[in-house]
């Protein structure tokens, strides 16, 4: 098939592979909810989750998080609606990567940044830099082997250097792991790792 029953394909596969998790995650939270929420800190849940879910969810609430509105019910399906944003992308940044040279990586990279620095209201969108590193890694790869290796020492050293300044990120320069310059600086590090 052409490019657009591929991409529709590609999209499918994600959504229902991703979606029914989702479902399935929230309807077990919506059915646990009435008898571990309680407004007088349940013994049933720890302070963090009595912290969380302060008031029993309604329909509403659920709906909200079916459709990816809130995640509010399953904090951590907010992965789920970053990687469906993701697959919504990541097959064109593909088509891109493949049909330019490595010179337009860079420039891709740019307005990536750019665009999830000046869309931080949506939080989805500004991990799709992350996830663009993954598809450039493979042309890079080399060469930043390369760089790695230039001396006997060069291939640890870089990885020690990259694991270190990942893990001093916050705390000694103050990098927000959550904002464009921590996802960049996060998806960098990792991918000379």
């Amino acid at each position: 098939g052409g490019f657009i029953s591929n991409y529709m394909g590609f999209v499918l596969r994600r959504v229902f592979r991703i979606y029914p998790a989702l479902i399935v995650s929230l309807l077990l939270v919506g059915a646990l909810m009435p008898w571990i929420v309680s407004l007088d800190e349940s013994v049933l849940g720890s302070e963090w989750f009595n912290s969380l879910y302060r008031t029993p969810f309604e329909i509403a609430d659920l709906w909200n998080n079916v459709l990816l509105v809130s995640t509010d019910m399953n904090p951590v399906s907010g992965t789920l609606r970053i990687e469906l944003v993701a697959a919504l992308f990541l097959p064109l940044l593909h088509v891109f990567t493949r049909k330019t040279g490595p010179w337009y990586d860079v420039v891709m990279l740019v307005g990536l940044v750019w665009i999830s620095s000046e869309y931080t209201r949506a939080d989805s969108l500004k991990w799709i830099v992350a996830f663009y590193f993954g598809i450039i890694l493979p042309r890079w790869g080399g060469w930043i082997e390369c760089l790695a290796r230039t001396s006997p020492m060069g291939g640890s050293a870089s990885i020690l250097v990259a694991i270190a300044t990942f893990l001093t990120a916050t705390p000694f320069w103050g990098i927000n792991l959550r904002d464009t310059t921590g996802i960049v600086y996060e998806a960098a590090s990792a991918s000379v790792v």
